[in-house]
């Protein structure tokens, strides 16, 4: 089974993390027909019991998965770091006032629209 990859809209290594999910049910090859394409060659494994073209279909998915996961991860870098550099700091980051606020507390009302304030 042959899938053309468009590296316009796909990274290689989203091509390449979604080939390697796949090499315990099939056999996975990567090879480029021109810069922007990759042809991915989806050869079963003795004993594999399915459809190939299925296998395919589930290739793409994952490979838009994990493009979409990439995206993701890039638009909230910043968040995750001030969330990890938070958990892992022995000194308060955010105001001493929220520091020592109880989980699931809105002492400001912030969860409360402000047409209703």
């Amino acid at each position: 089974m042959l899938v053309v990859v468009d590296l316009g809209i796909y990274s290689v290594a989203a091509v390449q993390k979604t080939a390697y999910l796949f090499t315990g049910r099939c056999y996975v090859h990567l090879q480029y027909r021109s810069e922007r394409i990759v042809e991915v060659r989806i050869r079963s494994k003795e004993g594999f019991v399915g459809d190939l073209d299925m296998l395919a279909r589930e290739f793409c998915n994952e490979l838009l998965d994990h493009t979409l996961r990439a995206v993701i991860a890039k638009e909230t870098e910043a968040e995750r770091n001030l969330i990890l550099a938070h958990a892992l700091s022995r000194h308060p980051i955010l105001d001493r006032f929220f520091e020592g606020t109880p989980p699931f507390s809105d002492p400001e009302g912030i969860s409360v629209p402000d047409k209703l304030r």
